[in-house]
């Protein structure tokens, strides 16, 4: 019995250290894929088939691709009553973003009382596919559904219901571009298994590329408090150039300055 225990212990404590050795690698790319050997340390395996986008802009057992998620949108705000296309901005790579506005044409309820507003705003985290789908999924129901005289009626009568579907665009595409695909180990300062850029890119990127081959720009975010907390020591010696350039630009805000001095200080001389 003591045997058997020791030998499944140091099974156990080989596992790990095994896999602490694919965690503590260099900054290198991964695939998904549904099955793959453990020892495999560039593939990551999930048991499941990959989801891959699909250029329809009807739904279906999946993820619908951003040119048929937006297609989608474009066609009921041209063909049905309740629903009305506005640009509101553009992201970081110069792609309009779209907000729909659904319900009646006027700002009244059927009281004569100003409409209430909602917004549901979509496609934040670019790897989060399920979340353009189920704003998408609010457009469809609101343009498709018949009049009820219940809660589809009263919404469209009686509110102001926005949607934006998807706000990172950029960041979206590119997930959608390399489906299967992440980088591991490019950020020290979060654990180096975690994916950062391909499939798993989380947020807009500030100076970020669309090609995956560029090490440098996987981790850098645009927003603020992150950009305070950025590393300074990435997998790349290269990238400490367009780190402390991105950083200095940021002293130049008055805002953040005293903050970012001393934070940048003691990161960049650590």
């Amino acid at each position: 019995m003591k045997k058997s225990f020791a030998f499944a212990l140091a099974l156990l404590l080989f596992a790990i250290s095994g896999l602490e050795g694919l965690f503590a690698q260099e900054a290198q790319l991964v695939e998904w894929v549904e099955n793959a050997s453990a020892l495999d340390n560039t593939k990551i395996a999930l048991g499941y088939p990959v989801p891959i986008p699909v250029d329809t802009p009807l739904p279906f057992d999946g993820f619908r691709s951003y040119a048929g998620l937006h297609a989608r949108h474009q066609d009921l705000a041209n063909t049905t009553a309740w629903s009305i296309a506005m640009p509101v901005g553009q992201t970081q790579a110069g792609r309009t973003i779209w907000v729909y506005q659904l319900g009646d044409e006027d700002h009244s309820t059927i009281y004569g009382l100003p409409e209430q507003a909602m917004l549901t705003n979509g496609g934040i985290h670019a790897r989060e596919w399920q979340s353009p789908e189920v704003a998408t999924g609010i457009i469809e129901l609101l343009t498709l559904s018949p009049d009820d005289e219940h809660l589809i009626s009263y919404l469209r009568d009686n509110a102001n219901v926005l949607v934006l579907p998807v706000l990172n665009i950029d960041g979206f595409l590119q997930t959608q571009r390399f489906p299967s695909t992440n980088w591991l180990g490019t950020d020290l300062d979060d654990p180096q298994f975690s994916p950062r850029d391909g499939r798993m890119r989380r947020k807009n990127m500030l100076g970020a590329d669309e090609d995956l081959a560029t090490t440098c720009r996987v981790w850098i975010s645009i927003e603020i408090m992150r950009l305070i907390g950025i590393p300074t020591r990435p997998a790349h010696p290269a990238c400490r150039t367009v780190l402390f350039t991105t950083v200095q630009g940021l002293l130049q805000n008055r805002k953040y300055r005293p903050l970012m001095q001393q934070r940048c200080w003691d990161r960049h001389n650590s």
